[in-house]
């Protein structure tokens, strides 16, 4: 007979990777107590033991997601505005690709499950982001603009591009550099989404690339 797993810290990243797998695939309705330590080979006390319950665990996920994601967007400042705004949106790429189960979990909003704490960490992770949009404006390589309205265009033409990739949507259906070069790829579509609001389309446009990585 086989033995019980231990309830240890193995088991519950176990357990929260299994969970955030079955939230990226279905949503919070695809997880339940019984499926999640069926995937993990361990009983439902476990998953009792370990969290205490259904919803803490779905608030586990989210709050590693939001953590994972907010450390990614924490960058040293360098003297190029422009460059550090170009460094965050492959940042956010870079987790998202590398953390394909946790990062839509921060965007599914079916869980009622985003408490104080875990909102506002969720709400901080856009705040490096006009931080560096600000300077930006404040350099001339931005128009004026409220940095926040920018971040927020920025951030969302940024997220769509990357939940059509993680869907594997973008080679397949629009080839070109996007099935050959992803990463140049995503670097000039950070470009093209940075012009509407850049002071010098020309000094944007000496960026793109026709190849490598970003």
């Amino acid at each position: 007979m086989a033995r019980p797993r231990l309830h240890d810290e193995a088991l519950a990243e176990e357990l929260l990777q299994r969970a955030a797998a079955m939230i990226a695939a279905g949503g919070p309705d695809n997880l339940s107590v019984r499926k999640v330590s069926q995937a993990a080979g361990t009983s439902t006390s476990a998953v009792y033991s370990l969290y205490g319950s259904k919803e803490s665990l779905l608030q586990a996920v989210y709050e590693r997601a939001a953590r994972g994601f907010a450390a990614s967007q924490v960058i040293e400042f360098s003297d190029d505005a422009a460059q550090d705004l170009l460094q965050l949106s492959m940042n956010y790429r870079t987790w998202a690709l590398e953390n394909p189960h946790l990062y839509p979990v921060m965007f599914d909003g079916r869980s009622g499950l985003q408490n104080a704490e875990a909102g506002a960490l969720g709400q901080s992770t856009i705040q490096p982001l006009v931080a560096v949009v600000q300077r930006a404006i404040d350099a001339g390589f931005l128009r004026q603009a409220d940095a926040f309205q920018v971040a927020v265009a920025l951030r969302t033409s940024v997220h769509g591009y990357v939940m059509l990739e993680l869907a594997g949507l973008l080679g397949r259906h629009f080839g070109g550099q996007l099935a050959t070069d992803p990463d140049a790829a995503y670097y000039n579509y950070t470009l093209v989404a940075v012009a509407y609001w850049a002071t010098d389309i020309e000094r944007v446009r000496s960026r793109i690339k026709s190849g490598g990585t970003a």
